[in-house]
């Protein structure tokens, strides 16, 4: 039998200027999404932060983008 593909959900939000409560609201709806079954995109989690210039995290975010199933704001 199949595996079933798992949804992939991408996170759009603050990252450089996230306040406390801002970072604990979208960590717990990223875990609700997780408990659902999607893997989930968070930038602030999941994409390496050091690129001075920025252009890496711009790739790597358009890659994950481009793969998600649903963009979440």
């Amino acid at each position: 039998m199949p595996r079933l593909r798992r949804k992939r959900a991408f996170i759009i939000g603050p990252v450089r200027e996230i306040t406390d409560a801002e970072k604990k609201a979208i960590g717990a709806y990223v875990l609700r999404l997780e408990k659902q079954g999607y893997h989930v995109h968070w930038p602030l989690r999941d994409t390496h932060q050091s690129d001075p210039i920025g252009s890496q995290i711009l790739n790597e975010n358009c890659w994950e983008i481009e793969r998600a199933d649903e963009i979440h704001i």
